[in-house]
Parts: C-alpha cells; structure tokens; sequence
C-alpha cells in the first residue's frame, strides 16, 4: 500500500510539471526476458520482469546453464 501510495505521488509530482496535453498515467502489463552470459559464456542467467500495476516492476534472476569445459576467467 506504502509503495501504491509512493508511485502516485511521484506521478502526480511529473504531471504537475508536464504539458496538459502530455499527462503521463501508471501503466500495467509490460514484461520481458533478456539473456547475459557469464564466466566467458559459461553461465547464462535470465532476467525477466514485469509490471503487475504502476509503479511496480518485479524481477527475477534465474540460472539457466553452465557450459561444461569453460574456464573461468580471473
């Protein structure tokens, strides 16, 4: 509820200053997923996210393989 709350003061504090014909509103349903490689490409995490109502965007890491026979890198 504190984190609704915060997301709308800041929206309201960007119109406040905005155009009248450029008001910026919360929105919802944008996600997506990018791979990065690791350790020379022997580790591959995703990292996906999501924005389930304005102002919130939860994420994930999540390992998804390690290539047998790479050297780490120091």
């Amino acid at each position: 509820m504190e984190g609704r709350e915060q997301a709308g003061r800041y929206l309201a504090a960007l119109n406040a200053v905005a155009e009248p014909d450029k008001k910026l509103v919360g929105g919802t349903g944008f996600e997506g997923s990018l791979f990065l490689e690791f350790e020379n490409g022997g580790a591959l995490w995703q990292l996906s996210w999501r924005t389930p109502e304005p102002g919130v965007t939860p994420y994930r890491w999540s390992y998804r393989r390690k290539q047998p026979g790479r050297l780490r890198s120091t």
